[in-house]
């Protein structure tokens, strides 16, 4: 449960870190799809690779959870399920 919880705040914390950056970004009126950026934008986009990091440790996140529930011997889910 907890890696479930992990998965959830750095996957979707990492995609606020990476995504609202760069809106503001090209908000300022920086065009798409170019190499060289003015220097006062580089933290914007500094603050868009770490997002995108963070959303990357999200991931391995969710495989790591996803391994451990395939090869994890017992029912995870059997003890909790009532049929009347």
């Amino acid at each position: 449960r907890m890696f479930g919880y992990l998965h959830l705040i750095y996957f979707f914390g990492g995609q606020w870190l990476t995504f609202i950056p760069m809106f503001w970004l090209g908000y300022s009126g920086m065009p798409r799809r170019i190499h060289d950026y003015p220097a006062f934008m580089m933290g914007w986009h500094g603050m868009a690779s770490v997002g995108h990091l963070t959303t990357l440790i999200g991931v391995m996140f969710f495989f790591f959870n996803v391994i451990r529930f395939t090869y994890r011997k017992k029912n995870c889910c059997s003890q909790h399920i009532r049929y009347s």
